[in-house]
């Protein structure tokens, strides 16, 4: 596992048989060929002590998929049409064409809301948070 997934997981993760599984999402669904829904789990916070919400996921997916970033990982989200807060713990993806790989680039390290964008990425850069296991 990178050293970033430790700090700041994903919704999904990779078992050992590269199945994806449940990171910081409890469960996970598609709801048509063009909706998936992630369902966060409940009690996690990150390191700052605030509880990530479904904003906070709209927010990551919102930041590396707009132009201003920059992202290396941009291209991978172009399939997204939009990013839906459902409630605190439920997001749902709207997609442009169904996109089998979705489910695979759900693992970007999600932070909090106020971290992410240009103003974000520095106080991310210096000093991280999330809600994975390690802190720095």
């Amino acid at each position: 596992m990178r050293s970033s997934k430790l700090i700041a997981p994903g919704l999904v993760t990779f078992d050992d048989t590269s199945t994806p599984v449940p990171s910081l999402s409890e469960s996970f669904r598609w709801r048509s060929p063009l909706e998936m829904e992630f369902t966060l789990r409940p009690g996690l916070t990150f390191h700052d002590g605030t509880a990530p919400t479904a904003e906070d996921v709209k927010a990551t997916y919102d930041s590396a998929r707009g132009p201003l970033l920059q992202s290396p990982k941009r291209n991978r989200y172009e399939p997204i049409q939009e990013v839906e807060v459902v409630d605190d713990r439920t997001v749902r993806f709207h997609l442009r064409r169904p996109y089998a790989p979705l489910l695979a680039e759900m693992s970007l390290s999600i932070i909090p809301s106020e971290r992410t964008g240009l103003e974000g990425v520095e106080r991310q850069a210096a000093h991280p948070v999330g809600a994975g296991a390690k802190r720095v």
